[in-house]
């Protein structure tokens, strides 16, 4: 068995948590999700949660991670 450095950062990809988060342009928080395991796709968490609703009315800021989202929500 290797041991790290005391000083190295821990491992990645383990253990890890994340949720998805609504907030305004201002940062204002509205609303969090569950949490989903390190492992989900963040698209996979928002069309689970989302599939059901029309987003023509609002504008959506995402990062990298929702690669497939504009095939999904009807821009116009």
């Amino acid at each position: 068995m290797r041991l790290s450095h005391p000083l190295s950062p821990p491992p990645k990809k383990r253990h890890t948590l994340k949720w998805l988060l609504i907030c305004t342009l201002s940062g204002q928080l509205l609303w969090v999700s569950k949490a989903y395991s390190g492992r989900t796709h963040d698209f996979a968490i928002f069309e689970e949660l989302f599939a059901h609703l029309s987003f023509k009315k609002y504008r959506i800021h995402v990062d990298t991670g929702f690669i497939g989202i504009k095939n999904f929500i009807d821009w116009q």
